[in-house]
């Protein structure tokens, strides 16, 4: 029996097509009849993941081995199944893709963009300052040569390598990524907050001091370099100062800000978020995971939460200016399932009492 159901998963994933329903998650309400549209940073006008050069690096891996495919900067992503890995990505909708499709093992992504970031950074680290912009100019410009920082799994990704359903079962399903052209909504899918509790956007606020163990790397852009002219700082000594100060004791319990590693004028944050820090949820892993990270489902509903925060009533987040000085967000404040806290669970047990870690806002009464 459990081999008559493997053999029909893999039929299942060799007849996809414009006729196979899909599921869809964004944070844009939609209705039935609507074209999906592909995301696009603001600024860029380009795909938001355009600002990765890991995906830059993937789209150049592409256009070698999987040209057919559709590429991953324009196109709309959907899963098979409603509750995937990717359950905290927003509204859920069923919905007919269109024009070109690729099916993927989106595990596979989380391995290249880790191992790609880990060769690419400690290459580039090893430069100073002005070096390393002309060789991240250099690259923009001969993008092919982003490749060489890629590990076997981009290879193994764009040859649609999946997950062992022999091994997984139903539970691979919840991993793989079918990649289109475009996508029509079909169905408004309603779901409950329970099997939902927070969505990308969300607005929350921390309820207790000394139990969410969180870490944030910002870069305060005060020393810019143009046509080999430095140009004053942005930030005075004073305002940077009042700043740290305040993300390490109003957002963190009582942090000091140390010197990060990436480069200079960067600062590191690592510590116990503090009861009423404001934050707005930005990415959600959740641990609805099949495939090869089967041994996550049992840490708890979410492996990370990655936040923007609030100073004095102002958003602070990644492409936006603070007070018309910039601040760019090296890693968001984000927090990553420790097996030893359990936390990542605890945070939505109950999202009716004060025992829940993080809140919405709009349900709290008083914190």
């Amino acid at each position: 029996m459990i081999k008559l159901v493997h053999l029909l998963l893999e039929q299942l994933l060799n007849e996809i097509s414009t006729n196979t329903p899909l599921y869809h998650r964004s944070l844009r309400k939609m209705n039935v009849g609507d074209v999906i549209e592909i995301p696009k940073d603001l600024t860029t006008n380009k795909h938001y993941l355009a600002n990765k050069m890991g995906e830059l690096a993937m789209e150049q891996e592409r256009l070698l081995e999987a040209p057919d495919a559709p590429s991953r900067l324009n196109c709309v992503y959907s899963s098979l199944i409603p509750r995937s890995r990717f359950i905290d990505k927003g509204y859920l909708y069923r919905v007919k893709p269109t024009g070109r499709i690729f099916v993927a093992d989106s595990t596979l992504i989380d391995t290249i963009m880790e191992r790609f970031d880990r060769e690419y950074y400690e290459r580039v680290s090893r430069y100073d300052q002005q070096d390393r912009k002309e060789i991240e100019q250099d690259l923009l410009q001969n993008p092919s040569k982003l490749t060489n920082y890629l590990p076997r799994e981009a290879y193994e990704y764009w040859k649609g390598d999946m997950p062992n359903i022999a091994a997984f079962g139903k539970a691979a399903l919840r991993d793989l990524e079918v990649l289109s052209d475009g996508a029509i909504v079909t169905e408004v899918v309603s779901e409950s907050e329970k099997s939902t509790p927070f969505v990308m956007g969300d607005d929350v606020v921390v309820t207790e001091s000394d139990k969410l163990r969180a870490q944030l790397t910002l870069y305060l852009n005060s020393k810019t370099i143009a046509k080999g002219e430095e140009i004053k700082p942005d930030y005075t000594p004073e305002e940077i100062d009042s700043l740290l100060n305040y993300i390490g004791n109003n957002i963190f319990d009582g942090v000091k800000a140390e010197p990060s590693k990436y480069t200079e004028n960067s600062y590191d944050f690592l510590g116990n978020l503090k009861k009423g820090a404001k934050l707005k949820i930005i990415s959600l892993a959740s641990n609805i995971r099949g495939g090869r990270s089967a041994y996550n489902i049992k840490a708890g509903k979410y492996e990370t939460i990655m936040f923007d925060f609030y100073v004095d009533g102002k958003l602070i987040s990644r492409n936006r200016k603070n007070n018309d000085k910039n601040i760019i967000l090296i890693r968001n404040i984000y927090i990553k399932h420790n097996r030893g806290y359990g936390l990542i669970q605890s945070i939505v047990k109950d999202l009716n009492t004060k025992n829940c870690l993080l809140i919405k806002t709009n349900a709290v009464k008083d914190v």
